[in-house]
C-alpha cells in the first residue's frame, strides 16, 4: 500500500467530526484511512485551548 499525505480536507473533516463526539476508529472508517494515522495526526496537530480549559485538534496548524 503506498502512503499518502492527509489532505487539507480530510484534516478539517476530523476536526469537524472530533467535535461530533466520534472517535477515532470511527472517524479512520469514514475517512478509509489506518486508526493509527488519524490518531498520529490528532497528536501532532492539538494546541491548548483556553476557552475550553483543555487541548483540542487544530487542522490549521498541520
Amino acid at each position: 500500500m503506498k502512503y499518502t499525505h492527509l489532505t487539507e480536507k480530510e484534516r478539517y473533516t476530523i476536526s469537524i467530526l472530533r467535535k461530533q463526539g466520534l472517535r477515532t476508529a470511527g472517524i479512520a472508517r469514514l475517512l478509509n484511512r489506518h486508526k493509527s494515522t488519524i490518531y498520529r495526526e490528532i497528536e501532532r496537530n492539538k494546541r491548548y485551548n483556553k476557552y475550553f480549559d483543555r487541548y483540542s485538534y487544530q487542522p490549521e496548524y498541520a
